[in-house]
């Protein structure tokens, strides 16, 4: 319970801080953030989505093709492996059990190497897209006089992607002090 209460707790933390931050800095020069937000789940869209990631990640999924086609056709062997086997019971043989057995622990090994093998390459694809885009993101916000952009592809509230690091004043030490002092 701990080891999961530690989390939240620091998060809840760095949470606050940063808002702290914010609000101090707002009122400090008194200008506003200029804060916007987008959702990246657009961004791999196929018809209107970011290019680049759209086409490295059909790239990735086109180079595995081949793999799934075979998991998929050894699904199938699989199944109408065991059709055969419920059909009739009685009449079981004993190597078509052996067979679906031997298929069943393939076809697992296989899957379990294919997805580590994919998201082995599938990172080393994306990586350079993902830091170019970071980059492009920061570069864009700048340009367009934003302070901070939230995500709102995962919930509703969204997550911080970029601050502007001149907007940023540290002050945990000062809200340490205040928990101390209020708690």
């Amino acid at each position: 319970m701990r080891k999961l209460f530690r989390p939240i707790l620091i998060t809840s933390f760095v949470i606050a801080s940063l808002s702290y931050k914010l609000s101090a800095q707002t009122s400090a020069s008194s200008k506003p953030l200029n804060v916007a937000v987008i959702n990246s789940l657009h961004f791999e869209d196929d018809n209107k989505g970011v290019t680049k990631l759209v086409n490295t990640r059909e790239k990735a999924e086109a180079e595995f093709k081949p793999k799934m086609d075979e998991l998929g056709t050894m699904q199938m062997k699989l199944d109408d492996i065991k059709k055969k086997i419920e059909k009739t019971p009685s009449q079981n043989d004993r190597k078509l059990i052996e067979e679906g057995e031997r298929l069943q622990r393939d076809l697992v090994y296989k899957q379990e190497d294919y997805r580590a093998k994919y998201n082995r390459r599938f990172q080393e694809l994306m990586r350079p897209v993902y830091t170019a885009m970071g980059n492009a993101m920061q570069q864009w916000s700048k340009k367009n006089g934003y302070d901070m952009l939230f995500d709102i592809s995962k919930d509703d509230k969204g997550i911080i992607v970029w601050v502007e690091e001149s907007k940023i004043i540290e002050l945990t030490d000062d809200l340490i002090k205040h928990f101390n002092t209020v708690l």
